[in-house]
């Protein structure tokens, strides 16, 4: 009971979203960091989707190393088997402003977009970028849209030299 009282005290709520990328352990020490600062809620999110290619074994054994270490880390571990990723956000986002007990018209009222608009999106999943940054912004989750496209972080200065050597700007696949 005393456990449930203080999970609904809690303003705030790190989301952090898992993969087998090399990078996402640091993401996810650095979200649970920052869960016990803030002594947050901390939700990871696994989005399984159809993909083209089959994920090699050690990319499936980086994802279950990662999910570990979320639950080691004390979040919630939450698995989506969608398609359509917009709707998963969108519904990720009704679950945040259903948390902070706001109607969808309170919410698009702070966040400055037209009511219509946002029953659109918990409804579609389809909403501008603008938009979407200013409901992220209204619910208090703008950092994790600035970390999305992140600049590469060097480990070494030699990493630093080699990527300098690439001459190379533009994509070469147009698939």
């Amino acid at each position: 009971m005393r456990q449930l009282e203080k999970e609904k005290q809690k303003k705030e709520h790190i989301l952090v979203c898992l993969s087998s990328s090399p990078s996402n352990e640091k993401i996810i020490r650095t979200a649970a960091q920052m869960a016990q600062a803030f002594q947050a809620g901390f939700t990871a999110l696994y989005v399984q989707t159809a993909e083209k290619t089959e994920k090699t074994p050690e990319d499936l054994a980086r994802l279950q190393k990662h999910v570990r270490l979320a639950e080691q880390s004390g979040a919630e571990i939450v698995t989506t088997h969608s398609e359509d990723i917009a709707l998963q956000i969108a519904a990720r986002v009704k679950a945040r402003r259903l948390e902070l007990n706001l109607t969808q018209e309170g919410l698009a009222s702070r966040a400055g977009v037209k009511f219509a608009t946002y029953r659109r999106f918990e409804q579609t999943g389809e909403i501008s970028l603008r938009g979407l940054l200013q409901v992220g912004f209204a619910l208090n989750c703008l950092d994790e849209f600035n970390d999305l496209f992140a600049q590469k972080q060097y480990q070494s200065l030699d990493d630093v030299l080699n990527e300098q050597r690439v001459n190379r700007k533009r994509g070469k696949k147009n698939e």
